[in-house]
């Protein structure tokens, strides 16, 4: 799954030019590996013991120093999987350390992570916010076997 959520990760914040951005302080990726490709942590977003298995969706892209905070002083661990189920347009707002940092997140992996939160059974049962979020726009709901399964599961027309 990891290497899936690898290229679903650059797919998703690699803008036109090639730039990869930090999920977090959005700003380019301080460096490039010798094959080119910029280097960043990718992160679980939710607690395994929040999901019944790992999909590539529920990770996020960070730069090294939002990497090593998020890993080491998340204090808002125990409660992201109600953050993203609140969450306004594209943001979901955590604490790191004793500081407010907020996760960015396009239209599209924020639907696509609400999606597999939804049909994983085990959170069925822990948040009923998560129905709040709206749906993208049309333009953007790619119909991929993945999306189709997912959007069925939400209950959108295919």
């Amino acid at each position: 799954v990891k290497t899936q959520a690898n290229e679903y990760l650059k797919e998703s914040y690699t803008n036109v030019d090639g730039i990869m951005i930090c999920q977090i302080c959005q700003k380019e990726l301080p460096f490039q590996l010798s094959n080119g490709q910029y280097y960043y942590e990718a992160h679980e977003l939710i607690s395994k013991d929040d999901l019944r298995k790992h999909y590539k969706e529920n990770y996020i892209a960070l730069c090294p120093n939002h990497g090593a905070m998020f890993k080491h002083i998340n204090q808002s661990e125990e409660d992201l999987l109600e953050l993203v189920g609140k969450a306004d347009s594209s943001t979901v707002t955590i604490l790191l350390g004793q500081e407010p940092h907020s996760i960015y997140f396009t239209k599209q992996h924020l639907f696509d992570l609400v999606g597999v939160i939804r049909a994983d059974k085990k959170t069925e049962k822990k948040s009923k916010t998560i129905s709040k979020i709206a749906k993208p726009p049309e333009n953007t709901r790619k119909k991929t076997l993945g999306q189709v399964s997912v959007a069925a599961a939400l209950g959108y027309p295919l």
